[in-house]
């Protein structure tokens, strides 16, 4: 009697195609958790075995960290490791903004160009946060290409070397992008770089930006490429970043700040709020409002006080409220001259 050919071991795939894993992505992002023998994904990533499909989970759960395992009787089942990855969304306005203009006018739209405008919407939201509309912003065509290449390098996961002009060059080396934002009026690049041997996230202006050079890694020669697990540790701070000014890895502080009566309709509970940490308290017997605000530095919030310059009055900490009087001091002083 014929001997049973044992299963040869698995190999585990060192890489995949980009092809394969946004197909996948999106296959899991539009169906949720997918058996390992899910013939229509099979298909569309053009296998010939669902062995071959499950290599490609496997892959994107041990080497990306991007996908979880599960169990749907004997079968495997993957979904998004949601809680882990780096959140890919624009802000809440351009979401709303979004579907209000769909809603309002629909009737100058097919449902086939309401679907291409939200796909184009989805496909945005992986590289940026912030505003939907990004080349109305430029008219400069060496910053839009400059753009495009940096969302090249997000989406690849691509080492880059950076060269920004300020009041002097500086220069950004093993640079791994990770997300285009529009914050303060402005769009920022955010990424990890070296810095003395140690990895340091940093955002610097877009329009700074002056070269751009795609690099091989600088540990693995035989490769350009980073892994998108490598910048998770980014997700929650560029979720809750308030605006240019606050620092990764900083504790957060809390300011508490009275709005006077004059002011005090804008900082109701109800109303907008002006930054993401503001946390309305109470409202006092004269009609005046005391907020809070979380901050990493004093530069993250002060502007913001000295805008609404006085009525703004900071309470606590001490220390913010002796560096505001000091910066106060100090421009009075220097338009005495």
């Amino acid at each position: 009697m014929k001997k049973k050919e044992a299963k040869k071991p698995r190999t585990k795939l060192k890489s995949i195609s980009i092809e394969d894993r946004e197909t996948i992505i999106e296959y899991l992002k539009t169906y949720g958790a997918t058996k390992s023998n899910t013939p229509e994904l099979k298909e569309l990533i053009n296998k010939k075995s669902y062995r071959a499909l499950e290599d490609r989970f496997i892959y994107l759960k041990e080497v990306e960290g991007i996908l979880i395992k599960g169990k749907d009787g004997r079968a495997n089942t993957w979904r998004l490791n949601d809680k882990d990855s780096i959140r890919e969304i624009l802000s809440q306005k351009d979401y709303e903004t979004l579907n209000y203009v769909i809603e309002t006018e629909k009737e100058n739209f097919d449902e086939s160009t309401i679907k291409d405008i939200e796909k184009i919407f989805k496909t945005n939201q992986n590289y940026m946060k912030g505003h939907l509309n990004f080349y109305e912003e430029f008219k400069d065509s060496e910053t839009i290409r400059l753009y495009d290449q940096f969302i090249y390098a997000i989406k690849n996961h691509k080492y880059l070397k950076l060269e920004f002009s300020y009041d002097k060059i500086e220069v950004y080396n093993n640079v791994k992008p990770i997300k285009i934002i529009f914050i303060d009026n402005n769009w920022y690049i955010a990424f990890e770089y070296t810095n003395k041997n140690r990895d340091d996230f940093i955002l610097r202006r877009l329009t700074f930006i002056k070269k751009l050079i795609f690099l091989k890694n600088y540990i693995y020669s035989d490769k350009n490429g980073f892994q998108k697990k490598d910048l998770n540790k980014y997700a929650d701070f560029i979720d809750n970043i308030q605006n240019a000014m606050t620092l990764f890895n900083v504790g957060r502080k809390i300011a508490t700040i009275k709005a006077t009566p004059f002011i005090a309709k804008y900082f109701q509970k109800n109303m907008k709020k002006f930054l993401s940490s503001q946390k309305f308290k109470e409202e006092l017997e004269d009609g005046s409002i005391i907020f809070t605000i979380e901050y990493t530095q004093d530069l993250e919030i002060l502007p913001f006080i000295q805008k609404w310059l006085p009525d703004l009055i900071i309470l606590e900490p001490k220390e913010l409220r002796d560096a505001y009087i000091s910066k106060l001091k100090g421009a009075i002083d220097n338009n005495s001259l």
